[in-house]
């Protein structure tokens, strides 16, 4: 259910940002990479292989696989 707004905002979105976003997720995306965490690198966490973070070990940006597509989304081929 959409949230009421005071403008319509669909008038100030970039026409390709809604373009990649609608209904895409990190899940299906290309630059999605997977590292090893802990001392014995027993866990997994996702990650995005095209943005770097400077807070994490890796240097990769951890990301849920839910969460939805950024402006570099890029399909993955099967």
């Amino acid at each position: 259910m959409n949230e009421p707004t005071l403008f319509n905002t669909d008038e100030f979105i970039d026409p390709r940002i809604v373009r990649i976003m609608s209904g895409n997720t990190c899940r299906t995306c290309k630059h999605r990479g997977k590292t090893l965490l802990g001392d014995e690198k027993k866990h997994t966490a996702s990650v995005c292989t095209k943005i770097p973070s400077r807070r994490s070990w890796s240097g990769l940006l951890r990301m849920s696989v839910d969460q939805p597509a950024c402006i570099q989304y890029e399909r993955k081929d099967k």
